[in-house]
C-alpha cells in the first residue's frame, strides 16, 4: 500500500498505516518533506499521534521541540463527527490550578507557546489567517476545544468554532451574523484566565474525502507549510 492519503481513512475515522512499510509511512514521509522545506535534518521534527496505543490514530502532530503540548505544532486531524481532514496548526493551553501544581504538570508560561497566541491573536486573525486563506484559495477554520476536570468525563469537551469565509468571520451554528475579530480575541483572553481548564486551538483548512483521496505526503507538507508563518510567529 502506498503512502498517499486515502479517502477511506476519513470514512472510517482514522489513519491506517498498517499495510505500509514502517520505514516510510505517510507520517514519516510528511516529516521528510517538511524538514526538507524547513532546512532541518531529516528527523528534525518530532512526530506524535493520538491515541498513542493502537496503530489507528486520528491525530498526528509534527513539532521541532521535545516537550509535549508546549509547542505550536503542525497538525493533521480526522474529525470524530464527519469524514473531514483538517490540516494546519495546533496550540494548547495547559492547566495552572492547585492540583496541576501539586502534580508537577502545570503549564509553564515561560516555555509554552500559548501566551504568545493570546498576545498575538488579534493580528493572527486579521493578518495571518487571511494570508493562509488566500494562499490556499479556501476558507480557514478556528476550532477551540476546552475541558474542565475531571479528565475521565468523555463528554467534557466544549467546542466553539469560527470560519473565515469571503473575508469575513462567522461563528459556526450561530446564525448568519458576521463575528468581529475582537469577539474571538475576547474569548481566548477569557480562557487564558481560567486556571482549571485545558484548551486546544486548531487553525486549519478542511478537506473532504474527494479532495484528499490520493493526496501525496508532499502535497500534505505543502499545505501545512501555508501555516508555517503562523507557527513561527508563536515560537520563541
Amino acid at each position: 500500500m502506498d503512502a498517499a492519503i486515502s479517502a477511506m481513512w476519513l470514512q472510517k475515522g482514522h489513519f491506517d498505516f498498517s499495510r505500509q512499510d514502517s520505514r516510510n509511512t505517510t507520517s514519516l514521509l510528511i516529516r521528510s518533506n517538511l524538514c526538507a522545506v524547513l532546512s532541518l535534518p531529516k528527523d528534525g521534527l518530532e512526530i506524535r499521534r493520538y491515541p498513542v496505543g493502537p496503530q489507528f490514530s486520528h491525530v498526528y502532530w509534527w513539532r521541532e521541540g521535545s516537550e509535549d503540548y508546549a509547542e505550536a505544532q503542525f497538525v493533521a486531524a480526522i474529525s470524530k463527527d464527519h469524514p473531514v481532514l483538517s490540516l494546519g496548526v495546533s496550540i494548547e493551553k495547559g492547566r495552572e490550578d492547585a492540583e496541576s501544581m501539586r502534580a508537577g504538570d502545570a503549564m509553564d508560561r515561560r516555555s509554552w507557546d500559548w501566551p504568545r497566541l493570546v498576545i498575538g491573536i488579534a493580528d493572527i486573525l486579521s493578518d495571518e489567517v487571511p494570508a493562509a486563506s488566500k494562499a490556499l484559495d479556501a476558507s480557514v477554520h478556528v476550532r477551540i476545544w476546552t475541558r474542565k476536570r475531571p479528565d475521565n468525563d468523555r463528554s467534557g469537551w466544549y467546542v466553539r468554532a469560527f470560519s473565515f469565509v469571503d473575508d469575513e468571520w462567522f461563528e459556526r451554528h450561530a446564525g448568519r451574523v458576521r463575528v468581529d475579530v475582537e469577539a474571538i480575541v475576547d474569548y481566548l483572553r477569557e480562557l487564558d484566565g481560567t486556571l482549571d481548564e485545558w484548551a486546544i486551538v486548531h487553525l486549519a483548512r478542511d478537506f473532504s474525502p474527494a479532495e484528499v483521496d490520493g493526496m501525496s505526503p508532499s502535497d500534505v507538507a505543502s499545505i501545512l507549510m501555508r501555516f508555517n508563518g503562523l507557527r513561527r510567529r508563536l515560537r520563541p
